[in-house]
């Protein structure tokens, strides 16, 4: 297992950059400081940072492992956001497609349900106001992961596609409110250890709808 956090900093000065640089534990960084600065952190467990809270997504290390981040500047509840996308195949084919991903999904909603079985007390918790937040796959791999102002997801290769989760992110319900949410999206990827940032990536920012 690996793990990667991210976390926004209050400030980026040379003491915080030269404390990360020096840190024994992490594996690799990076400071994006087009806005808000957000920290991205390499390490080969999940570990404490200091007056930070980062959201941390353990996963296997594939050759490369690719994921797809979502940043809102405001509260953001993505439940509902995530119990579409990991349980229906209209819009996302590749949970009944790739094989990878044929055996469903557990959904930690304070307990954990396992989709599709318990689709419908999934829905009946997360309805009531329990925030889902973490997202594994059946064999308790972790997949997707969100706190108030991010979403990661791991897509490519054995998961899901990536247009396939930006398009049902957009996807509107009839039961959608009238409140778009902008959420800006980054695409990275981490081989061996070290993190790349995907800046040929265009679709910057989508517009989601709040439940």
């Amino acid at each position: 297992m690996n793990c990667v956090s991210i976390a926004f900093l209050k400030k980026v000065d040379y003491a915080v950059k030269r404390n990360l640089e020096g840190s024994k534990i992490l594996q690799d960084f990076f400071i994006d400081e087009k806005e808000e600065p957000l920290l991205y952190a390499v390490t080969e467990t999940a570990v404490e940072f200091k007056d930070l809270q980062p959201l941390q997504l353990e996963f296997m290390g594939d050759d490369v492992s690719e994921f797809l981040l979502f940043k809102s500047n405001k509260k953001t509840d993505f439940s509902k956001h995530l119990y579409r996308i990991f349980s229906d195949p209209d819009l996302i084919p590749s949970i009944i497609k790739k094989k990878s991903l044929m055996d469903g999904f557990t959904f930690n909603v304070g307990v954990n349900m396992h989709i599709p079985k318990d689709l419908f007390k999934a829905y009946e918790i997360i309805d009531s106001g329990t925030p889902l937040t973490e997202v594994y796959l059946a064999s308790g791999e972790p997949v997707a992961k969100a706190n108030q102002n991010l979403l990661i997801i791991r897509v490519c290769g054995r998961f899901m596609e990536i247009d396939e989760v930006k398009n049902a992110l957009k996807q509107k319900t009839q039961n959608d409110s009238k409140k778009n949410i902008e959420l800006n999206i980054e695409s990275f990827s981490i081989e061996k250890g070290k993190l790349a940032i995907d800046n040929t990536f265009k679709e910057k920012t989508i517009k989601i709808h709040s439940f």
